[in-house]
């Protein structure tokens, strides 16, 4: 039951949803992507969110701080020095995710047709302005109570084949894959009932390992 509100707890925007910005589409379908500013969802142990949003309360430009459950959704009004602080200061926080775009996916009865709206969806964002030309990326997909997208492998692939036919028709290249290396650029793609939340993982790895050596 904790699990599945932490789950939820991706999904929800309350006030922050009144920041989103939308932008021209760029695919054919019909899908509206939408693209939230300065938000972002920090992930936690269950039971560390009051902790963990204590925390964030005490960072400068962080806003409207929204505990949930295995995270805490929070914006941040001074652009990247928010990511740079939460990443540096936070001890509760396990990573912090950046919200790229979301959208409701546009379904059809089948799972091929659910493969087919997450390309469409993903495709639409200029990943020119997140993925540096020579880096790699790889993408991390999580997939709850969805009738016709259950894999989340295929939810993967085809973020992965949007992101690079992107980068090839817009850029003129298209990335290496990473094979066992840490990419440049991690990915994370939430597909939840019929919306799908795209992130960007700020932390690239588990912040426990922060300093390591």
């Amino acid at each position: 039951r904790g699990e599945r509100g932490g789950r939820e707890q991706l999904f929800r925007g309350g006030r922050q949803q009144q920041r989103l910005q939308r932008r021209p589409a760029r695919g054919a379908s019909n899908t509206r992507v939408r693209f939230p500013k300065d938000t972002y969802f920090a992930t936690c142990h269950p039971g560390l969110e009051p902790a963990l949003a204590s925390e964030l309360r005490g960072l400068p430009g962080v806003l409207e701080v929204t505990e949930g459950r295995a995270g805490v959704n929070f914006l941040g009004s001074k652009g990247i020095e928010t990511r740079y602080r939460a990443n540096l200061e936070l001890r509760s926080a396990i990573r912090v995710l950046e919200l790229l775009a979301e959208c409701q996916l546009e379904l059809d009865g089948n799972e091929r047709g659910g493969g087919d709206s997450v390309y469409d969806a993903i495709r639409k964002i200029d990943w020119r302005e997140y993925i540096p030309r020579g880096c790699t990326f790889k993408v991390k997909a999580v997939v709850w109570d969805n009738t016709e997208v259950t894999s989340s492998l295929l939810v993967s692939i085809r973020t992965r084949d949007a992101v690079c036919d992107c980068l090839r028709d817009d850029a003129g290249w298209r990335p290496e894959d990473p094979r066992d290396s840490a990419p440049d650029v991690p990915l994370q793609v939430v597909v939840y009932r019929d919306s799908m939340k795209i992130y960007l993982d700020t932390s690239r790895e588990s912040l426990h390992k922060r300093g390591y050596r």
